[in-house]
């Protein structure tokens, strides 16, 4: 059985972009996917706000160390809000319905 070492793998994944674009992805993907499920509506409290700015950064800050890319700045968030658009269509309510022009609020 071999020893497991975080440098040897951290190496590999930042010289192999595709490897990288595939984790960050993948993150990206998964993190739509749980954000459409935990906050259908967006997020609606200040918590929920920071909280979703935190993990915004830290999806940020692991696809520049996976990806070694500036097209992660674009790839990476298109991802996340395809997902998260996609994953609460079904959702009814003020924040997630199309435009009403006849009502006050929209």
């Amino acid at each position: 059985m071999r020893n497991f070492d975080i440098q040897k793998m951290g190496k590999r994944i930042r010289s192999n972009w595709r490897l990288g674009y595939v984790i960050i992805g993948s993150l990206a993907v998964g993190t739509g996917l749980i954000g459409a499920f935990l906050t259908p509506r967006g997020p609606i409290t200040t918590v929920q706000a920071l909280g979703w700015m935190a993990v915004a950064l830290v999806l940020g800050i692991l696809a520049g160390f996976f990806t070694r890319s500036r097209w992660s700045l674009l790839t990476v968030p298109a991802g996340f809000f395809l997902l998260f658009e996609l994953a609460r269509i079904g959702v009814d309510g003020p924040t997630v319905d199309w435009i009403h022009p006849c009502q006050l609020t929209g």
